[in-house]
This record gives C-alpha cells, sequence and structure tokens, in this order.
C-alpha cells in the first residue's frame, strides 16, 4: 500500500489535513485489487479567531471532515471454489487422500472493494479552566458496494454468489463530557462520560434484492433487508392483534395447540441487535499516592438471541420453568386461522400449564429466543498506590506502585445470558454476526 499525508496550518488558529492511501490486495479479482481512498479536515481554534469567546470558553475548537474508506472482501474470498467434502461418511484426509467438493458459493469476477463515505461536524468546547468539556460529533456515512452472499438460481451450478451487494446509510451523534467535580492539594475526581447513538438503513440491494442473508443456520437467521435497520434478525414470530398488538393463542379446542400462542406463517423480521444508545462513565479519584479507577458501561436497548434460554426452557431448566405446575392464563388474545384468514375471538381466557408442551411451542417460535440486550455493567475497578520515592531513593527503582484489579465485577440485565456474547465460530463467525448466543462460554470474571 500507498500513503501520503499533507498538514498546514495557519498562525495556529486555522488547521488543514489531507490524506490518500492506495492499497493492492491479494484476495480480489485480478481486475480490483488496487483501491483509492481520500480523506481531508478542517479545523479552527475559535478562541483564537474570536478572543472574546474566552470570557466563556477556556478554549473551543470546529471541525469538520470528509473522508473515504475502502474494504477488501473476505480474507480467502479470491480463492474460493472447493471445500473440503466427506463422502461416505469418511473423514478426509483419508490415508494420505484428501477429498474437495466444488463449493456451492461461487465469487463475482466483478467482485470490488466496499466504500464508504463519513463526514463528520464536531466540536470542542471547554469551561472553567478546563474543569467541564465537552466534545460532540455528528456523523453521516453511505456505504457502498457492501459484499454479501446473493442467493443465485441453482442452474448457474450455485446457491449463491459473493458479490457487491448493498448500499448502507447511516448517521449517528457521539458526545463526551468531561468533569473535574473536585480538585483540592492532595484529591481530585476526575469524571469522564461518553455517550453514542446511530441509526443505520439498508438502502438499497444488489439487482433490486429486498433481502440478503448474512449468516443463517437452522436456529436464527441474519439478513440485511431494504428499508429495516442493518442487521436485523430473521424468523418465525408470535402471530399478533393487527389492532392491539397482542399476543394471539389458539382459541380452537378442537386443534392441537388449543391455548397455545399462533406463529407467524412465513419469516419475517423480528428484530434488531442495534441499541438504542450506549453510556460509559470512567471515574478516576485520587488522594496523595492512592488512587481508584472504575468504569461503568450503560447498553440501552436492542436484542441477543440465545440459544442457552432455548434449550434451557426446553429442559426445564430455566427460572421459568420452575411453575410448570401453575395454571395460568397468557395476557393477550385468542383467535384460530380460517381459510388462511386470521379471526379474533375476543380476550384470552384460556387457561393453559407452563409445561414441555407450552415451551416446546416457545422453541418453535424465533421470536421466543431473543432477549432484551439491556445492561448495565461494572466493567473495570484498579486500586493503586504508588510507593513513595523515599523508600526506593537507595535502590535502583525509580518509581513503582501496587495494585488490585478486577474486570465484570458486576452485571445488570433481564437477558437470560450475558448480552455482550456473540458467537465466535460456525455458521456465524463473521464480523457482521452481532447479537447471536448459541452456548457460548460466558466472559471470565
Amino acid at each position: 500500500g500507498f500513503y501520503s499525508n499533507l498538514n498546514l496550518g495557519w498562525k495556529d488558529r486555522v488547521f488543514l489535513n489531507a490524506s490518500g492511501r492506495n492499497d493492492v490486495v491479494s484476495n480480489m479479482p485480478s481486475g480490483n485489487r488496487s483501491f483509492f481512498y481520500p480523506s481531508v479536515g478542517l479545523s479552527t481554534i475559535l478562541t483564537e479567531i474570536l478572543p472574546a469567546t474566552k470570557n466563556v470558553l477556556s478554549y473551543g475548537k470546529l471541525r469538520a471532515t470528509f473522508a473515504e474508506v475502502g474494504q477488501a472482501g473476505p480474507v480467502f474470498v479470491n480463492g474460493r471454489g472447493f471445500e473440503r467434502n466427506s463422502p461416505g461418511g469418511y473423514t478426509f484426509p483419508y490415508l494420505g487422500l484428501a477429498s474437495w467438493a466444488q463449493s456451492s458459493a461461487r465469487v463475482s469476477p466483478d467482485l470490488k472493494p466496499e466504500n464508504t463515505q463519513t463526514i463528520e461536524l464536531g466540536a470542542d468546547v471547554r469551561f472553567f479552566d478546563n474543569r467541564v468539556g465537552i466534545d460532540y460529533t455528528f456523523y453521516s456515512s453511505n456505504s457502498e458496494g457492501q459484499i454479501f452472499n446473493i442467493p443465485v438460481a441453482v442452474t448457474t451450478g450455485a446457491t449463491s454468489e459473493i458479490r457487491n451487494g448493498g448500499q448502507l446509510k447511516s448517521h449517528g451523534h457521539e458526545v463526551m463530557l468531561t468533569l473535574i467535580p473536585v480538585k483540592s492539594t492532595n484529591f481530585k475526581w476526575e469524571l469522564n462520560t461518553n455517550f453514542s447513538t446511530y441509526d443505520n438503513k439498508v438502502g438499497k440491494l444488489y439487482g433490486g434484492t429486498q433481502r440478503a442473508t448474512i449468516s443463517s443456520t437452522d436456529v436464527i437467521t441474519l439478513v440485511a433487508e431494504v428499508g429495516s435497520r442493518y442487521p436485523a434478525f430473521l424468523g418465525t414470530g408470535f402471530l399478533r392483534d393487527p389492532k392491539t398488538k397482542q399476543i394471539v393463542y389458539q382459541g380452537d379446542p378442537t386443534k392441537d395447540d388449543y391455548g397455545l400462542p399462533l406463529a407467524t406463517p412465513t419469516s419475517e423480521i423480528i428484530g434488531t441487535p442495534k441499541p438504542d444508545f450506549e453510556m460509559s462513565f470512567n471515574n478516576h479519584l485520587s488522594y496523595k499516592n492512592l488512587s481508584l479507577s472504575f468504569q461503568l458501561d450503560w447498553r440501552q436497548g436492542g436484542q441477543i438471541f440465545s440459544q442457552s434460554l432455548i434449550e434451557s426452557l426446553r429442559r426445564g431448566l430455566a427460572g421459568e420453568t420452575s411453575e410448570r405446575e401453575t395454571a395460568f392464563i397468557p395476557i393477550g388474545k385468542k383467535g384460530t386461522i380460517v381459510d388462511g384468514k386470521l379471526q379474533i375471538m375476543g380476550d384470552n381466557d384460556i387457561t393453559v400449564q407452563k409445561d414441555r408442551r407450552y415451551f416446546d411451542r416457545q422453541w418453535g417460535i424465533k421470536e421466543g429466543g431473543l432477549n432484551d440486550a439491556t445492561y448495565i455493567r461494572l466493567r473495570e475497578v484498579t486500586l493503586n498506590y504508588d510507593l513513595p520515592t523515599r523508600l526506593l531513593s537507595k535502590t535502583f527503582i525509580r518509581n513503582a506502585s501496587v495494585y488490585f484489579t478486577g474486570r465484570n465485577l458486576f452485571l445488570i440485565t433481564d437477558s437470560f445470558y450475558d448480552p455482550e456474547v456473540n458467537v465466535t465460530e460456525g455458521a456465524f463467525s463473521n464480523a457482521n454476526s452481532q447479537g447471536i448466543e448459541l452456548s457460548q462460554i460466558p466472559q471470565n470474571r
């Protein structure tokens, strides 16, 4: 690759930065291995341009940036064509022989690197001798040529093709607040808070396609769908009353699933792992040679699909199954399907038990495996003591400290499983597979 950078400044008040980068990669088709992406940024020190602002601000800066970023495809995309095969139930290599079969996914000869263009506007202002600071950023990005596995007709000799198939539009806000609430000769308290929120939607897909699969097994499917947030969970959902949006339970006593929730006849978008917002609180308190630091993280919204929840419900291991002998009436509507149409029969008044039959139905409806991914986590705590220099004066050591640290000390969440755990292997093991837990090992404490 090749990289160049230009920095210009005028009287320490206005600054211009420009860069250009050209990468050449081997994992793309031979005609599309080289790609160039530039960036340019302009900033001005407000307190220098307008000295009168110093009556209010300790420091002020405005900035604007345009950047273009290229991204090559998966590491082995150029060599994809064959995959390991195990005919007759034998595991190869066997007796020194290898077995390969033609891959069901082919690579488009026109495949190009993804390209993302981003505009950022921001301001950095500080008050009260830099004891209060606010850094705000707004960004808007447009990603073209995202690489997906797009379904193709089997008459082509493959079931899917790796090609540029998407446009993703995103915009968001980031705010960082810096405070020094207390500052004295021996004691100081510093607080840094970060807030971020974003929204993104799929603008278009290749050739007018409305939906592209990111990854899929018989458990859950993650997709990009035109007009929906990215990524999105695709699966059967609970059938709901169009007016009240309440779950509909089978009201026909002649049906085997009498009293159980009805499922949508086809798969649909049932949720997204994208959070509403994320915040972190970093505190640092110091008194003489002793200091205490801790970080608290808060994520609001989004969903996680938990296979551990589904299996625990089916096997009677989840706490909810402890009431399996208790009869109850699920809140919602009762109804049935007549000639392919939903007929609502009123408020649900059917008594059922949370037994194996009930939870087997929950397992069969993919929406039943979704959890709210909201959490509050004590990310890290560190207690540090700097040894006095007088104790080290007669040694070769200039500075030394003793510290105790802990990570993931507590988690507050309504999710059955740790909402931060994502699948890392198998069909879902790619960068876009968010919010999926398939019996993963929890994080260490």
